[in-house]
């Protein structure tokens, strides 16, 4: 399940990258397994395509799937993502593969990717509830009650998806597609980056 929350009076709808990140664990795990790349001890250039298809086709084909007309902006802790794959691979490795995808990703695609640290607000809350991790219905709630971490935070996120909304027809498919080429992207085609430049002009 994707975990996500809306503030409606901002139009405005927080995602969590983990929790679509864990929603095509599994495929990539069999698609590993099905090229006979689960038993590599290092992340070869072939388990790192497969990375990065699944990562770029799932919050791709998330962001698509949205009825709703909420600006989103996808966020992205610096804790572990994997889970299942950590059977496989080193933990810090593939972490730092899933990173430079997100990172890719932001810098691709016109996707509002914001990531936080353990200095930021998010640490504020986390000692607030006294939890490794905040639920968003937490973060709802913190804001509700005008906590100053939560509050904090939201402002920063609406100033950082207004510079992004600035710099949107700054993303081209010129500078996607030797990417895409280079790393088998194929799913990923001008009309497809249209489509998502389409959806995200949606999101008013």
């Amino acid at each position: 399940m994707i975990e996500s929350c809306t503030f409606e009076q901002f139009n405005l709808r927080l995602v969590d990258f983990t929790s679509i990140y864990r929603t095509i664990e599994i495929d990539l795990i069999n698609d590993l397994s099905k090229y006979q790349l689960l038993n590599s001890k290092t992340i070869n250039r072939d388990i790192k395509k497969l990375l990065y298809h699944h990562i770029f086709y799932g919050i791709c084909e998330y962001l698509l799937s949205l009825k709703s007309r909420e600006r989103v902006i996808v966020l992205k802790t610096n804790n572990t993502d994997a889970l299942l794959i950590l059977q496989y691979f080193i933990g810090e490795d593939i972490q730092k593969h899933i990173d430079q995808a997100v990172t890719q990703i932001a810098k691709l695609l016109p996707i509002s990717i914001y990531g936080y640290s353990k200095d930021s607000n998010f640490e504020m809350l986390r000692k607030l509830y006294n939890k490794q991790e905040v639920k968003f219905s937490q973060l709802k709630e913190a804001y509700d009650r005008r906590e100053g971490n939560a509050v904090e935070l939201i402002e920063r996120l609406r100033n950082f998806l207004w510079n992004k909304d600035f710099m949107r027809s700054h993303y081209t498919f010129a500078k996607v597609k030797s990417f895409a080429k280079r790393n088998n992207l194929t799913f990923l085609s001008e009309n497809y980056f249209n489509q998502l430049k389409t959806k995200q002009l949606l999101f008013k």
